[in-house]
């Protein structure tokens, strides 16, 4: 598959693609792996910025579910 022009950046690199192919791609996720961002720009226009995911926060991930009693609710103003 082949993806339109476009020009990316890696801080202080620019390179200029004519077509970008899955190789491409592949590529920019290695360099995205490292932590750096990559811009995507066309005709000098900023298009997307690809970053790596944020990865799911240990606490959160291993969390349990709870049910919260109505009694917590009966000193709340309000309630």
């Amino acid at each position: 598959m082949a993806y339109p022009r476009v020009t990316l950046t890696v801080g202080d690199m620019t390179k200029t693609y004519k077509h970008t192919t899955d190789q491409t791609v592949a590529e920019l996720l290695k360099i995205v792996e490292t932590g750096d961002d990559v811009l995507i720009t066309r005709d000098g226009k900023p298009i997307a910025v690809l970053t790596a995911a944020l990865p799911t926060p240990q606490a959160v991930a291993s969390m349990k579910a709870f049910d919260i009693p109505d009694s917590f609710y009966e000193n709340l103003p309000g309630y």
